[in-house]
């Protein structure tokens, strides 16, 4: 699964969206509500927050919590669960009606597809204390096959998905994975998170709550027109070679959605680390981005600003070359 880049990670059905859009073809394509995913036993020990969210897990036997997704992880393999827990506008769509539109959206359309992967039938239930949809999947990758449990709830001000990824051979089973995300609780207060990095805003943009990134929204809206500003880490890169650098650039600002056109592209530094700069526009949207090579992967670093507001980039830059680690 995969987040939309730039000006749609701030959109207020991103999580929608992000499950949605993964719809492949369905071993059932009718929803289940009458069926209570969450009604078999799940654990009721101690739970660990995840940083960045609001959301507390129980962490099985060998694996641990990883702030950079955020989640939990088997270290030394691609079994996972990533926490979203994405902050609603006022005036946005409420959670409750972005639910039924999710459930609907995976209960009854084939969707646009992603190869390899096939969803059954979604299922309602409650986890943290609020409602919820299930769907199970089976994923075929090029590195392998991997059994897939996501969810999403629909909480106060915040609309959280869980993606669960396990490899097939992982001693990890989909009831197993299901348990954890019925077993949440919901805290109080977002869990403190630290990325290993630090920005520093400029002008009118205020820090706001995201789960494994950095963002900043002018004057503090995070509204889906409001010029943000977001640094996300890369998750299980490693290294890239010097001179595959500027095409992995160039691959990241060209995923950003509405055909996006690069204007320049810039070799440069920051914090004394290799990165490359590519300014560009999108069909709504300036569109500002920096990644920054690390010896575990890259920093990217990228703002978008609605086309009827002042110029960004001069404010997109300051913030991108304050980065320190």
């Amino acid at each position: 699964m995969t987040v939309d880049r730039g000006k749609a990670c701030l959109a207020t059905a991103l999580a929608v969206a992000t499950l949605a859009t993964a719809c492949g073809k369905h071993q059932d394509t009718t929803a289940s509500p009458a069926s209570n995913a969450c009604s078999a036993q799940h654990p009721t020990g101690d739970t660990t927050p995840i940083p960045g969210t609001r959301i507390a897990l129980h962490v099985a036997d060998g694996m641990q919590v990883d702030p950079g997704l955020p989640g939990i992880v088997r270290p030394n393999t691609r079994t996972s669960i990533k926490v979203v827990d994405q902050p609603q506008p006022s005036g946005s769509t409420p959670p409750d009606q972005m639910l039924g539109k999710l459930e609907d959206a995976l209960g009854r359309s084939p969707g646009p597809g992603k190869p390899g992967l096939v969803l059954d039938a979604p299922k309602t239930a409650e986890i943290a204390g609020f409602p919820a949809s299930v769907v199970t999947a089976t994923e075929t990758r090029p590195e392998g096959s991997f059994r897939d449990v996501l969810a999403a709830i629909a909480a106060p001000g915040s609309f959280v998905t869980f993606t669960g990824t396990v490899e097939q051979n992982d001693p990890l089973t989909n009831q197993q994975l299901l348990d954890t995300y019925c077993g949440a609780r919901w805290l109080d207060q977002r869990a403190e998170a630290n990325l290993g990095f630090h920005i520093t805003p400029s002008g009118d943009y205020k820090p706001m709550p995201s789960s494994g990134s950095l963002l900043f929204a002018l004057h503090g809206d995070p509204g889906p027109n409001a010029p943000i500003f977001l640094a996300t880490p890369s998750k299980n890169q490693g290294p890239v070679p010097p001179d595959a650098r500027r095409a992995l650039a160039e691959a990241r600002f060209g995923a950003i959605p509405g055909n996006p056109h690069v204007d320049t592209i810039l070799e440069t530094s920051v914090a004394g680390l290799p990165a490359w700069e590519i300014i560009g526009d999108s069909d709504s949207a300036s569109l500002y981005q920096m990644v920054v090579f690390t010896d575990r992967g890259y920093i990217l670093l990228s703002g978008a600003a609605n086309k009827s507001v002042a110029d960004q980039i001069t404010t997109f830059r300051q913030m991108a070359q304050s980065l320190t680690l």
